[in-house]
C-alpha cells in the first residue's frame, strides 16, 4: 500500500525552465479552470492548466496553499509531495 492517498490533491513545487512553480494534480475536472483562474487571481501571478491536468501557478505558493487547504479546495484530502 502506497504511503499516499491516490485520490487526495497533490501538491508540489517544481523547477520547470529554472522558474519555481507550484504544481496541483488531483483536481476534479470541472473545477480546474475556475481553481486556476481564482488562485491567480488570489496571488497575482500567472498559471494554466496544462496538457496532464494539472494546476500550474507561477511562483512557490505551497506554504500559502497549504495554510488555508480547506478554503481553496473545501473537505478534500491534500498532500505535498516532492513529485508529481
Amino acid at each position: 500500500m502506497s504511503k499516499f492517498d491516490i485520490s487526495a490533491i497533490r501538491i508540489c513545487f517544481k523547477k520547470i525552465r529554472n522558474k519555481p512553480t507550484t504544481i496541483i494534480a488531483n483536481v476534479e475536472e470541472e473545477k480546474k479552470d475556475e481553481l486556476c483562474r481564482q488562485l491567480k487571481r488570489l496571488f497575482g501571478c500567472g498559471g494554466s492548466v496544462d496538457k496532464d491536468g494539472h494546476v500550474v501557478l507561477q511562483g512557490n505558493h505551497v506554504i500559502k496553499l497549504l495554510a488555508d487547504k480547506e478554503a481553496y479546495f473545501g473537505e478534500k484530502t491534500v498532500q505535498k509531495v516532492e513529485t508529481i
